[in-house]
């Protein structure tokens, strides 16, 4: 019977039972990294390196589920309706159509400069770089259809608990192995820093994801105060685990935006637990010492790293070259100046146009209608998060949270279908 009833549900709704299926394999697919001890031989000394195979296999799988996705839609009215009611508004033609132009622009510029080769995708050039942030934008395209129905917010929902509690218990195993067998994660240096970064072996990835988690968290209102105020510790202890600076700042930075809604007390509740864990870190012997002064150097390194290359790259570039790209590829923690050296100002500009535009439409629309549904508020906090974390970290290539970034930016564009 069960199994008749999903065989029914899944045949009425296939886009949706994939689409979610694609995001769990997303959430899951870095299990391998921990258990193999595969990451980057540069960052994780006590990794080997990451093949090729498991280096592609993401983007095959991206491909395969993209190929499914269009086909259903080709072959589906009910979706096909749905494209309709989107492609009516004037907005959502704007912001699909500047997304395909900034698509094809960083494509062609690559292979002007760089040529067309699948070496390239596991070297130090704009593959390696830009592929990993430009594969996964076509979500936006399949993900605005999937929310059109509401009955996907509660599957949504589903899928953030499951992910977190996947989450947490990797990290738990990772806590247990290291005090009990010194089984280090990927960024633990024996006698240095050790940052724990969950089930994807990525502190500064995973942290924007349990960010993501505590957006949707504290404006969803269904939930038990108890049970949100203690999953608000939880993750906030998760991300005090991953050590990113970067995502730290952001929590604060929302903390203080939810301090000016009187309606969101949670907001109270997650800066004290985060100033209590942090000053609980320093009972502990030499934690603090050993990850956040190690931290401190980590991060004087990078910010002297990108002054450095500024002064030592404005003496030798070309207006072509501001224009569309250097030719010699960089990598830089703040993305946006790699995104201008390496593509140039119109590259700039393509990301900004269809990522402003929407933001804007979409605050104006609130702005008009007076309220907003938690659920794409949530997605329209994380963005502007998004947006601003990328100057001290690259999220839009960090695999899967940019596939979430590009999930909230259509759950906006379906909240459009409602003005």
């Amino acid at each position: 019977m069960v199994m008749k009833k999903f065989i029914s549900n899944f045949i009425s709704s296939p886009l949706e039972y994939l689409f979610f299926l694609y995001l769990y394999i997303a959430q899951f697919y870095y299990s391998y990294r921990y258990i193999l001890r595969v990451n980057s031989t540069t960052t994780s000394p006590t990794y080997g390196h990451t093949s090729i195979v498991e280096e592609v296999l993401k983007y095959v799988i991206t491909a395969i589920f993209f190929l499914l996705f269009i086909i259903i839609i080709f072959i589906s009215k009910k979706y096909k309706d749905r494209y309709k009611k989107l492609f009516s508004l004037k907005a959502v033609k704007i912001i699909f159509y500047t997304t395909i132009l900034a698509i094809l622009y960083f494509i062609v510029d690559i292979v002007i400069q760089h040529g067309i080769s699948f070496h390239l995708i596991k070297t130090s050039v704009p593959y390696d770089y830009m592929f990993k942030f430009l594969v996964f934008i076509p979500v936006v395209f399949v993900s605005p259809v999937i929310f059109m129905n509401k009955g996907s917010i509660k599957y949504w929902m589903k899928f953030l608990y499951i992910s977190m509690f996947f989450q947490f218990a990797y990290t738990l195993v990772q806590l247990g192995l290291l005090i009990t067998i010194h089984r280090y994660p990927a960024l633990g240096y024996p006698g240095g820093s050790i940052r724990f970064g969950g089930g994807w072996d990525d502190p500064n990835g995973v942290s924007l994801f349990y960010l993501l988690f505590l957006v949707f968290l504290i404006f969803e209102d269904k939930l038990k105060a108890s049970y949100k105020y203690i999953m608000i510790l939880i993750t906030i202890f998760l991300i005090y685990l991953a050590l990113s600076f970067t995502t730290l700042l952001l929590v604060f930075l929302f903390c203080i935006f939810l301090l000016f809604i009187k309606k969101y007390k949670q907001s109270i509740f997650t800066l004290a637990s985060l100033i209590g864990i942090f000053l609980i870190s320093l009972i502990i012997p030499n934690y603090f010492k050993n990850n956040f002064l190690f931290k401190y150097r980590s991060a004087s390194v990078h910010i002297a790293e990108i002054v450095k290359f500024h002064h030592s790259g404005s003496v030798y570039f070309p207006l072509v070259y501001k224009i569309f790209g250097g030719k010699v590829a960089v990598f830089m923690e703040n993305f946006y100046r790699q995104l201008y050296h390496n593509f140039g100002i119109v590259g700039f500009i393509f990301l900004a146009i269809p990522l402003c535009y929407l933001i804007y439409v979409y605050f104006m629309k609130i702005r008009l209608q007076r309220k907003a549904d938690f659920f794409s508020f949530s997605a329209f906090i994380f963005i502007i998060v998004f947006g601003i974390g990328n100057l001290g970290l690259p999220y839009f290539e960090i695999f899967p949270v940019n596939v979430f970034l590009w999930v909230m930016c259509g759950v906006l564009i379906a909240s459009l279908s409602t003005s």
